[in-house]
C-alpha cells in the first residue's frame, strides 16, 4: 500500500521533496511540509462539480469540511477562476489551512490544481503554476493493494477498485459500493462521518433515519442511514476496532439485504 512514502527527488522545484500518493484513478495528493496539494485530471465537468470532488477528497483525508468563495487568481502562467478555500483547524489551538482551488481545460479534458497552507503565499503559487501546466508528475497515478484496515479485502467479479485517501479505497459494484478511509482518530472519523451525512442529506429526496446496531469485522458499532426516492439505501459508520479507525460506509439498490461486497465487513440486524 501507499502510505505518504513517495517522495518526489526529482520533480524539480516546487514539488522536489513532496510526499505524493494516488488518490483515485485521476488524481494525486501531494504533502509538502505545512502545504497540501492536489490534481486531477478529468474528462469534462464544470468548476463547481471540481469543487464538490474536491471537497470530498478533504473529508475524506482529514474528516473536516472546507468552505469556498469564487475567486479570480492572476499567476505567472495566466489568470484562472476557481475559489478561495478554507480548511478549519483539527484542533481549536491550530491554525486554518488556507489556499486556492483552480481550474483549466487541456486538449478537450479539465485538469483541477489546488493549494492550501498554514501560510499561503509564493511556494503554493508556485506548486499550482506547476500543476496546472503539467499536471501530476509521471508515474504517480498509481494503484494501492485492496487492504481494509490491516487485511485483505476481496473484489468480487465484475466489480471495480479504487484508492481513496491515504490508505483508503472504494470497490464499486454496478449499484452497489463500499468505501473506506482510515483516520488518525475515533474524533476524526466521527466528523468525517457527520460531514458526509450532511452533504448527502442536502440532496433532494434523501431521508435520514434512525442509528441502528451493526457490526464491522465482527465488533459493535452504530451506522447512521440514509435512505432516497429511487431505493437508495445507506450505512455511514466511524470504525474503531484494533487495527485503526476508519471513516466507511456502503451504498445499494438492495431491496432486502445487503451486497455482498459490503458485507465482507458489515453486518446490520439479520444481514
Amino acid at each position: 500500500m501507499i502510505i505518504w512514502m513517495l517522495t518526489l527527488a526529482h520533480a524539480g522545484e516546487p514539488l522536489e521533496g513532496c510526499k505524493a500518493q494516488a488518490s483515485g484513478e485521476s488524481a494525486v495528493t501531494f504533502r509538502c511540509g505545512d502545504d497540501l496539494a492536489w490534481v486531477e485530471e478529468r474528462a469534462a465537468g464544470s468548476m463547481e462539480d471540481v469543487l464538490v470532488d474536491y471537497a470530498r477528497t478533504v473529508v475524506w483525508e482529514t474528516g473536516e469540511q472546507l468552505s469556498s468563495m469564487e475567486t479570480t487568481v492572476l499567476l505567472t502562467t495566466g489568470t484562472y477562476r476557481g475559489y478561495k478555500v478554507v480548511l478549519p483547524p483539527a484542533k481549536k489551538d491550530r491554525a486554518s489551512h488556507e489556499g486556492v482551488l483552480l481550474a483549466r481545460p487541456v486538449d478537450g479534458r479539465v485538469r483541477a490544481a489546488a493549494c492550501v497552507s498554514l501560510d499561503y503565499g509564493a511556494r503554493c503559487e508556485r506548486i499550482l503554476e506547476q500543476l496546472l501546466a503539467e499536471g501530476a508528475p509521471p508515474g504517480l497515478l498509481l494503484t494501492t493493494d485492496r487492504v481494509w484496515l490491516g487485511r485483505p479485502l476481496r473484489v468480487p467479479e465484475g466489480c471495480t477498485y479504487g484508492p481513496l485517501g491515504t490508505t483508503g479505497g472504494a470497490i464499486e459494484c454496478n449499484e452497489d459500493l463500499l468505501v473506506w478511509v482510515p483516520m488518525t482518530s475515533a474524533d476524526q472519523a466521527r466528523r468525517a462521518v457527520e460531514a458526509t451525512v450532511a452533504e448527502y442529506a442536502s440532496e433532494e429526496g434523501v431521508e435520514i433515519g434512525p442509528q441502528v446496531p451493526c457490526k464491522i469485522d465482527g465488533v459493535d458499532h452504530t451506522c447512521r442511514t440514509l435512505r432516497d426516492g429511487v431505493g437508495t439505501r445507506a450505512w455511514f459508520t466511524a470504525v474503531s476496532i484494533g487495527a485503526g479507525e476508519a471513516f466507511q460506509y456502503c451504498l445499494t439498490r438492495e431491496a432486502d439485504r445487503l451486497p455482498p461486497v459490503c458485507a465482507q465487513v458489515l453486518s446490520v440486524g439479520g444481514d
